[in-house]
């Protein structure tokens, strides 16, 4: 969900459910997040982004995203 779409995409979203939000750097994710946490949704950043992940658990595990996004899961 780009993350100018997200208010408007809150209706897909579970307040249940516990959500992970990751972007390449993690810089859109941290706005994501705090956003859906002020609304009551549980959601969680993954710090540093696909960047840190990818440094930490090897190349090839980074999604490819278009247009700015940001990815809840």
């Amino acid at each position: 969900i780009p993350l100018s779409d997200l208010e408007q995409s809150l209706s897909q979203l579970s307040p249940e459910d516990t959500h992970l939000i990751y972007c390449r750097s993690g810089v859109r994710s941290l706005k994501a997040t705090s956003f859906l946490n002020a609304k009551g949704f549980n959601a969680i950043n993954l710090e540093g982004g696909i960047i840190e992940w990818e440094k930490e658990h090897g190349p090839g595990t980074e999604k490819k995203q278009s247009g700015g996004g940001c990815n809840v899961y």
